[in-house]
């Protein structure tokens, strides 16, 4: 018996010593997907997209993920949320990842988007060493902060949806109707839609609204992933989520799924490594 419970204790001081590792490898993952409307102009470029960084860091000031990212030489960055984490006391983390994605946006057309720590940030944790309005300064001046605002890049729009803190509670969360998306960014146009929305259980709204792309994190991967049944548990402790990581369809409309390039709270990961995610537009019939 004691034998057996020996064991039991090396297999699990194993398994959390990788867990805490693999939360310092960085994966690129990397997505084609095809829609009969996108615009020519934009038939085979590419979106790098990552969310979750909650601050991590690769490398002093980040470096190796930004040697990444511009190795990757991507047309557009979209970030939809949780850049920080809300609740960090270290001030120096909040700043740095602010300051790597202003050296980002410096170098490519960056879009952002907030998330449920930037909302946390902005109405509960402001007073923890900096505010949403000091983050979204350091950021700089040439990232483009979409708070349920759109804007449009060569024939796309691009569309940052912003959502107050009820909609990511764990056990009550309200239903995401898509009149209450409408309310926040108003109605769909005709135009090609990429929607940065942070939290990714809401994919049959987002594609009821109207979005063509629809790009989320939140999840992170379902933090373990096992073989066959994907991520174990989301950060509303919803146990086996959905929309844990990878591409998902509602008939002609995809949500692609980051598990994050970062992690918070327990800094553990097993069989889902921390990544960026590259996506190829193609024109065509799906």
């Amino acid at each position: 018996m004691i034998t057996i419970l020996w064991i039991l204790c090396i297999a699990a001081t194993v398994l959390i010593l990788i867990g805490f590792l693999s939360c310092r490898v960085l994966k690129t993952v990397r997505y084609t997907v095809t829609f009969d409307n996108l615009p020519d102009a934009w038939n085979g470029r590419r979106i790098l997209l990552f969310a979750d960084l909650h601050g991590a860091s690769y490398g002093k000031d980040n470096q190796k993920l930004f040697d990444r990212i511009k190795n990757e030489d991507p047309d557009i960055v979209l970030v939809p949320g949780d850049l920080v984490t809300c609740y960090e006391k270290n001030i120096r983390k909040k700043k740095s990842a602010a300051q790597f994605i202003r050296r980002i946006s410096e170098t490519f057309p960056t879009y952002f988007s907030p998330g449920n720590h930037e909302r946390k940030l902005l109405e509960t944790y402001g007073s923890l060493g900096i505010t949403y309005s000091e983050l979204k300064k350091l950021m700089g001046e040439k990232i483009h902060i979409l708070e349920n605002q759109s804007t449009d890049v060569d024939g796309i729009r691009i569309t940052g949806l912003d959502l107050p803190l009820t909609y990511y509670e764990r056990f009550r969360a309200p239903e995401l109707t898509t009149d209450a998306i409408t309310e926040r960014i108003g109605t769909k146009t005709d135009a090609f839609t990429v929607l940065l929305a942070h939290h990714p259980d809401y994919a049959p709204s987002y594609a009821a609204w109207g979005a063509e792309l629809t790009l989320s994190g939140h999840n992170h991967g379902g933090i373990v992933r096992l073989p066959f049944l994907g991520g174990v548990i989301s950060p509303r402790l919803k146990l086996f989520p959905k929309y844990d990581h990878g591409l998902f369809f509602e008939k002609d409309r995809c949500e692609v799924v980051t598990s994050g390039a970062g992690s918070h709270s327990v800094p553990i990961r097993l069989g889902n490594l921390p990544e960026i995610v590259i996506i190829t537009l193609k024109k065509g019939q799906i």
